[in-house]
């Protein structure tokens, strides 16, 4: 336990402090019982009468608060008696003991290299002093912390997180801080009017005096459905046009919601974003959802159908409308639950994929309410089909205590060309849904669709199965009567 004389507070005294604690703490010269930690440059109490002070309350702030270094001093107590690294700051410089009238000062720091210089008395005390609330540092910090509150959905109590703390004492150690209410109460809510004065402005600047809305509702749980309303316009910018988006609203409801509460909802809308700047609402795009259907007719809103819905209707209705792909679905849908579900099966496939010169991937999850995860768990499948197979061959009793993972030898053809033929459809829903799509690429890409699809009936001429699927395929989108 290192030893060292330090100056108390009367001038001339001196007393031996032998507790570890002492390396991160100086004493107010101004009040003895009030120490600072260099840490977090927070004042902590050790007592109220000066005589009987103690270092009980500085070990718990050290503790609760920094429990790297704690665990660090920990570590040290297996040392030699006397001997210790020096303390470090969260800037990485190293600290001495000087006798002067503050106890502790930082007088070396490690310069990168690994060299140590001493600082001056000035660059010392700026290290060691606090943003004030109003310093333009101080502002930033705030902002950008609000920011990643709002981006990455982090609840407001993240801020009180002790490893975050941790970091932003090493990362940037002379911000102190906010509390949880300010950014709950100050900073996120002033985010949001800087965002919709934003929005606000832009709008301003739209052509035509429409704004066309995208309105989608889905259900999370048991209780609760959320619906969104997005806004979409052309502006005009240095003669050229620029098309705009933003989300303009977002909330859950109950799943009892009665159509007259979201039609509320999508007017207050238009109310308090379209008609303070004379706009006017043109078309709004949905899916097929019954209750949008209701919402939007009774409302008088002009509908258009969102494109990605509608290829995701054909695919489904073309995968549920043959027996043989729906067996094949139904056994890719066991092998990739049971090796997700199973970290025994994982890892002896990880062994089989090394060993058959595989990539290491992970066999991939449908989600029901997705057709595009379908394809993506057919085409990782595919990838893996030597190590599947492999498996299936030598841990045959763990494949029958599974349920009987099994796919035949003509199952892994017929899963190649369902991922040749989807595979269209998903860049085609991609294309739609990205944020540059416009309504005037619909006709033209469920042209080009069926002239695809009438190329692989052509290409899969001789192979009956390939050609049969793909002539399934373009039957079920001619028929479908929003794509026809």
């Amino acid at each position: 336990m290192p030893v060292v004389a330090t100056q108390g507070p009367g001038p001339g005294r001196y007393h031996r402090q032998k507790s570890w604690v002492w390396e991160y703490f100086s004493i107010d010269p101004g009040n003895p019982t009030c120490v600072t930690c260099m840490i977090c440059q927070q004042m902590v109490k050790r007592g109220t009468d000066p005589k009987r002070l103690g270092t009980s309350s500085l070990g718990n702030h050290i503790k609760h608060n920094h429990s790297i270094v704690y665990m660090r001093q920990k570590n040290m107590e297996g040392q030699q008696p006397g001997v210790a690294e020096p303390p470090l700051t969260p800037h990485g410089a190293a600290l001495s003991r000087q006798q002067s009238s503050t106890g502790w000062a930082p007088s070396i720091a490690r310069r990168p290299g690994g060299t140590y210089t001493h600082l001056s008395i000035d660059e010392s005390l700026k290290r060691g002093t606090k943003y004030y609330r109003a310093h333009s540092r101080a502002l930033a910090l705030n902002s950008a912390y609000a920011k990643m509150l709002a981006l990455d959905v982090l609840p407001f109590s993240h801020v009180e997180g002790e490893g975050f703390r941790e970091m932003m004492a090493a990362a940037a150690p002379r911000w102190q801080m906010p509390s949880r209410s300010f950014f709950s109460k100050k900073a996120v809510p002033e985010l949001c009017r800087v965002v919709k004065t934003a929005v606000l402005q832009a709008l301003e600047g739209c052509e035509g005096g429409r704004v066309h809305l995208i309105v989608d509702m889905w259900t999370s749980g048991q209780t609760t459905d959320y619906m969104s309303i997005s806004a979409h316009w052309v502006s005009m910018s240095n003669s050229s046009i620029l098309r705009q988006h933003a989300t303009l609203y977002m909330c859950g409801l109950e799943k009892q919601h009665g159509t007259g509460h979201v039609l509320e909802k999508l007017q207050g809308v238009i109310r308090e974003w379209l008609m303070p700047l004379s706009l006017s609402s043109g078309f709004v795009a949905s899916d097929d959802g019954q209750r949008v259907l209701r919402v939007l007719r009774e409302g008088g809103f002009p509908r258009v159908t969102c494109l990605a819905h509608c290829l995701g209707l054909v695919v489904q209705e073309f995968l549920h409308s043959n027996e043989e792909v729906d067996r094949v679905l139904a056994a890719a849908r066991k092998v990739c639950a049971h090796f997700r579900g199973s970290y025994t099966a994982r890892h002896l496939l990880w062994e089989l994929q090394v060993e058959n010169q595989l990539p290491r991937h992970q066999l991939k999850k449908e989600v029901a309410v997705w057709w595009s995860s379908t394809l993506r768990m057919l085409e990782r499948l595919y990838e893996l089909r030597a190590a599947v197979q492999a498996f299936c061959r030598r841990h045959s009793a763990q494949a029958q205590r599974a349920g009987g993972l099994h796919m035949a030898q003509t199952d892994w053809p017929l899963i190649h060309i369902l991922c040749h033929i989807l595979r269209p459809f998903d860049d085609a829903t991609k294309l739609v849904s990205g944020t540059d799509a416009s309504i005037s690429q619909a006709t033209p890409l469920i042209c080009l669709l069926e002239k695809k699809l009438l190329s692989l009936v052509q290409q899969y001429e001789g192979e009956e199965t390939g050609q049969a699927l793909a002539h399934s395929l373009l039957q079920t989108l001619r028929g479908n009567r929003q794509c026809s």
